[in-house]
Protein backbone atom coordinates (compact mmCIF):
# COMPACT_ATOMS: atom_id res chain seq x y z
CA UNK A 1 0.00 0.00 0.00
CA UNK A 2 2.86 2.35 1.38
CA UNK A 3 4.90 1.90 -1.75
CA UNK A 4 1.61 1.87 -4.69
CA UNK A 5 1.12 5.93 -3.06
CA UNK A 6 4.83 7.02 -2.45
CA UNK A 7 5.02 6.01 -6.53
CA UNK A 8 1.73 7.84 -7.33
CA UNK A 9 3.22 10.62 -5.12
CA UNK A 10 6.45 10.70 -6.85
CA UNK A 11 4.80 10.22 -10.38
CA UNK A 12 2.77 13.30 -10.09
CA UNK A 13 5.98 15.08 -8.96
CA UNK A 14 7.98 14.14 -11.28
CA UNK A 15 5.29 14.93 -14.25
CA UNK A 16 5.08 18.78 -12.32
CA UNK A 17 8.88 18.97 -12.90
CA UNK A 18 8.75 18.26 -16.42
CA UNK A 19 6.16 20.37 -16.53
CA UNK A 20 8.15 22.93 -14.79
CA UNK A 21 11.34 22.02 -17.18
CA UNK A 22 9.52 22.46 -20.26
CA UNK A 23 8.49 26.12 -19.30
CA UNK A 24 12.09 26.77 -17.73
CA UNK A 25 13.45 25.86 -21.20
CA UNK A 26 11.01 27.46 -23.36
CA UNK A 27 12.33 31.00 -21.02
CA UNK A 28 15.93 30.00 -21.47
CA UNK A 29 15.04 29.70 -25.56
CA UNK A 30 13.99 32.89 -25.42
CA UNK A 31 15.98 34.68 -23.49
CA UNK A 32 18.72 33.26 -25.55
CA UNK A 33 16.89 34.30 -28.86
CA UNK A 34 16.87 38.26 -26.80
CA UNK A 35 13.06 37.48 -27.36
CA UNK A 36 12.50 38.53 -23.72
CA UNK A 37 14.78 39.38 -20.96
CA UNK A 38 13.39 38.27 -17.38
CA UNK A 39 14.65 40.97 -14.56
CA UNK A 40 14.27 40.28 -10.86
CA UNK A 41 13.51 43.98 -8.54
CA UNK A 42 16.31 44.16 -6.48
CA UNK A 43 14.98 47.55 -4.86
CA UNK A 44 12.23 49.72 -4.06
CA UNK A 45 12.81 52.72 -6.45
CA UNK A 46 9.71 51.99 -8.61
CA UNK A 47 7.10 51.08 -5.78
CA UNK A 48 4.50 51.43 -6.06
CA UNK A 49 4.52 50.29 -9.68
CA UNK A 50 7.02 47.16 -8.68
CA UNK A 51 8.05 46.23 -5.96
CA UNK A 52 11.24 44.52 -4.26
CA UNK A 53 11.21 40.78 -5.41
CA UNK A 54 9.25 41.08 -8.10
CA UNK A 55 9.69 39.37 -11.53
CA UNK A 56 9.63 41.62 -14.74
CA UNK A 57 9.83 39.97 -18.45
CA UNK A 58 11.07 42.83 -20.62
CA UNK A 59 10.36 42.91 -24.90
CA UNK A 60 12.85 44.95 -26.41
CA UNK A 61 11.89 47.42 -28.49
CA UNK A 62 13.54 50.60 -31.04
CA UNK A 63 15.24 52.88 -29.41
CA UNK A 64 13.79 55.21 -31.70
CA UNK A 65 10.48 54.36 -30.58
CA UNK A 66 11.07 55.10 -26.75
CA UNK A 67 8.98 57.97 -24.93
CA UNK A 68 8.75 60.16 -21.77
CA UNK A 69 6.44 58.21 -19.27
CA UNK A 70 7.68 54.77 -20.16
CA UNK A 71 9.13 52.43 -18.57
CA UNK A 72 12.63 50.81 -19.91
CA UNK A 73 15.64 48.58 -18.87
CA UNK A 74 18.76 50.06 -19.84
CA UNK A 75 22.07 48.81 -18.58
CA UNK A 76 24.55 51.05 -17.06
CA UNK A 77 28.48 50.72 -17.26
CA UNK A 78 28.43 52.97 -14.00
CA UNK A 79 26.38 50.42 -11.90
CA UNK A 80 27.50 47.51 -14.18
CA UNK A 81 23.67 46.51 -14.48
CA UNK A 82 20.54 47.03 -15.80
CA UNK A 83 18.24 49.65 -14.19
CA UNK A 84 14.66 49.78 -14.32
CA UNK A 85 13.30 53.53 -13.90
CA UNK A 86 11.02 56.04 -15.73
CA UNK A 87 12.00 57.69 -18.84
CA UNK A 88 11.74 61.69 -18.02
CA UNK A 89 13.73 62.80 -21.30
CA UNK A 90 14.82 61.44 -24.49
CA UNK A 91 17.24 63.30 -26.81
CA UNK A 92 19.56 62.42 -29.66
CA UNK A 93 23.05 62.92 -28.80
CA UNK A 94 25.53 65.09 -32.08
CA UNK A 95 26.78 61.21 -32.65
CA UNK A 96 23.11 59.91 -33.47
CA UNK A 97 22.97 57.95 -30.28
CA UNK A 98 19.25 57.62 -28.56
CA UNK A 99 20.13 59.11 -24.51
CA UNK A 100 17.58 58.54 -22.13
CA UNK A 101 17.36 59.85 -18.53
CA UNK A 102 15.62 57.83 -16.38
CA UNK A 103 14.13 58.58 -12.54
CA UNK A 104 12.81 55.71 -9.96
CA UNK A 105 9.23 56.44 -9.19
CA UNK A 106 10.12 56.80 -5.65
CA UNK A 107 13.30 58.40 -6.13
CA UNK A 108 13.86 61.96 -5.47
CA UNK A 109 16.06 63.34 -8.14
CA UNK A 110 16.64 61.61 -11.38
CA UNK A 111 19.73 59.55 -11.87
CA UNK A 112 22.95 61.04 -12.81
CA UNK A 113 23.20 61.63 -16.07
CA UNK A 114 21.80 59.84 -19.53
CA UNK A 115 21.78 56.23 -20.37
CA UNK A 116 23.34 55.58 -24.01
CA UNK A 117 21.04 53.14 -26.01
CA UNK A 118 21.86 50.44 -28.34
CA UNK A 119 19.42 49.68 -31.10
CA UNK A 120 16.57 48.76 -28.95
CA UNK A 121 15.62 49.08 -25.33
CA UNK A 122 14.24 46.58 -22.84
CA UNK A 123 10.79 47.49 -21.69
CA UNK A 124 8.76 45.72 -18.95
CA UNK A 125 5.94 43.94 -20.28
CA UNK A 126 4.75 41.30 -17.83
CA UNK A 127 5.05 41.86 -13.77
CA UNK A 128 4.77 38.42 -11.60
CA UNK A 129 4.79 39.66 -8.10
CA UNK A 130 7.18 38.11 -5.67
CA UNK A 131 8.50 35.93 -8.40
CA UNK A 132 11.84 37.32 -8.30
CA UNK A 133 12.60 35.92 -4.69
CA UNK A 134 11.66 32.74 -5.94
CA UNK A 135 14.00 33.20 -8.69
CA UNK A 136 17.31 34.27 -6.99
CA UNK A 137 16.94 31.62 -4.45
CA UNK A 138 17.13 28.87 -6.64
CA UNK A 139 20.46 30.37 -8.14
CA UNK A 140 21.54 29.49 -5.14
CA UNK A 141 24.10 26.37 -4.43
CA UNK A 142 22.45 25.95 -0.58
CA UNK A 143 18.71 25.32 -2.33
CA UNK A 144 20.04 23.79 -5.62
CA UNK A 145 22.13 20.25 -3.98
CA UNK A 146 19.38 19.85 -1.94
CA UNK A 147 16.34 19.91 -4.81
CA UNK A 148 18.77 18.16 -7.01
CA UNK A 149 19.06 15.26 -3.68
CA UNK A 150 15.38 15.53 -3.37
CA UNK A 151 14.87 15.14 -6.80
CA UNK A 152 16.85 11.44 -7.23
CA UNK A 153 15.15 10.41 -4.20
CA UNK A 154 11.86 11.38 -5.75
CA UNK A 155 12.87 9.51 -9.07
CA UNK A 156 14.35 6.34 -7.13
CA UNK A 157 10.89 6.20 -5.50
CA UNK A 158 9.05 5.24 -9.40
CA UNK A 159 11.39 2.51 -9.57
CA UNK A 160 10.05 1.00 -5.76
CA UNK A 161 8.41 -2.62 -7.23
CA UNK A 162 5.07 -2.64 -7.21
CA UNK A 163 3.64 -5.26 -4.29
CA UNK A 164 1.80 -8.47 -5.32
CA UNK A 165 -1.52 -7.50 -3.71
CA UNK A 166 -2.05 -3.95 -5.47
CA UNK A 167 -4.25 -5.33 -8.76
CA UNK A 168 -5.91 -2.94 -10.54
CA UNK A 169 -9.73 -3.12 -9.01
CA UNK A 170 -12.44 -3.46 -12.05
CA UNK A 171 -13.80 0.26 -12.96
CA UNK A 172 -17.28 -1.03 -12.82
CA UNK A 173 -17.75 -2.41 -9.46
CA UNK A 174 -18.32 -6.02 -11.04
CA UNK A 175 -16.20 -8.73 -9.45
CA UNK A 176 -13.17 -9.68 -11.33
CA UNK A 177 -13.88 -13.33 -13.81
CA UNK A 178 -11.91 -16.03 -13.53
CA UNK A 179 -9.31 -14.37 -16.37
CA UNK A 180 -8.71 -11.76 -14.25
CA UNK A 181 -7.57 -13.26 -11.08
CA UNK A 182 -4.11 -14.38 -10.55
CA UNK A 183 -3.81 -18.33 -9.89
Amino acid sequence: MLPTILRRVSNTLIWLLVIVGVGSGLVWSATAAHLIKPLVVISGSMEPTYKTGDLLIARPIPAEEIAVGDIASIYTPVLDRIVTHRVVDVATSPAGEIEVWMKGDANEAQDGGAYLTGESVWVPRVRIPGAGRVVIALSKRSVVIPLLIALAAVMAMTLLPRSENSREEPSDGAEPDASEVGT
